[in-house]
């Protein structure tokens, strides 16, 4: 999760760093909208990609993850099938969409819906049962003291 979290921060520093080389004044209204979209992009990967780092409230920002990805999957399925030159992902780092879609979204889709919303398996009943015959076995295979001798005696 936390490799998500850094992957999210470096495309929103990348689109942040291009959106401050452009020195094109935007005059249309679509123009506009679209920096004004990129913006909101950029704060909620900032934002996501930190939350993921941090770990905290793991489940839910897993949720909200897997939903962020299925969009950027989306998006970048879209580019493939219109031909773009690149996803648009890292800003000025130029990745072809069908390469972000099988190496990036995908693998991340799928990984944080396997390994994010299982049970933890530290927590589950089996390995705790597991553990509490081990602990048992491993007093087994631990010599008497001189203490413990003379009672049993």
């Amino acid at each position: 999760m936390k490799l998500l979290g850094v992957l999210l921060l470096v495309a929103a520093a990348l689109k942040a760093w291009d959106l401050t080389r452009s020195h094109i004044p935007r005059t249309e209204v679509w123009e506009i909208a679209y920096n004004v979209f990129i913006f909101c992009q950029i704060g909620f990967e900032v934002f996501l990609g930190s939350w993921l780092i941090s770990g905290l409230f793991k489940k839910l920002a897993v949720k909200v993850a897997i939903i962020c990805f299925v969009l950027f999957f989306i998006v970048t399925m879209w580019k493939v099938g219109i031909g773009s030159k690149t996803c648009g992902c890292f800003g000025p780092v130029e990745v072809a969409p069908l390469v972000t879609l099988l190496a990036i979204d995908l693998p991340a889709i799928i990984i944080l819906a396997l390994f994010g919303l299982l049970p933890d398996v530290a927590a589950s009943p089996i390995v705790a049962a597991a553990d509490k015959v081990q602990s048992k076995d491993d007093r087994a295979d631990q010599p008497v003291s001189n203490t413990e001798q003379t009672t049993a005696t």
